[in-house]
């Protein structure tokens, strides 16, 4: 069973500013790019899925709406992987420790000759 600790609080604070930044609007991976074609310019969200590039189209009015969804997404990103971090630090801090075994160690040479592999060159 895991104590609440440092450590807890510490993973506690991490989850609450990812669940208020969530609380703030709507999160979404990807690169806002703008696209001139002719005269007119319009606004394309691109990621990618499986290798390849999913483009979607982004209204001229959403832009800077958008951009606040790809800045919360990248936030939410950077709070998860400490929220990670916080979860590796708690389980290695509950992980019973190995005991060190104070035993002869044994050398290659007082074990004898190696047996010979049967998958070797024919001779």
């Amino acid at each position: 069973m895991i104590k609440k600790t440092r450590k807890t609080a510490a993973y506690r604070r991490v989850a609450s500013r990812l669940k208020r930044l969530l609380g703030e609007g709507q999160v979404i991976e990807g690169s806002l790019s703008r696209v001139t074609a002719g005269s007119a310019a319009h606004w394309h969200l691109t990621r990618k899925v499986n290798g390849r590039t999913q483009t979607l189209y982004v209204p001229m009015s959403s832009v800077e709406e958008v951009r606040g969804w790809i800045r919360r997404w990248k936030e939410a990103k950077g709070l998860l992987k400490e929220l990670g971090d916080c979860s590796r630090s708690i389980l290695a801090s509950s992980a019973p420790r190995k005991a060190a075994t104070g035993g002869s160690t044994s050398s290659s040479s007082s074990a004898g000759p190696r047996p010979r592999s049967r998958t070797g060159r024919k001779r």
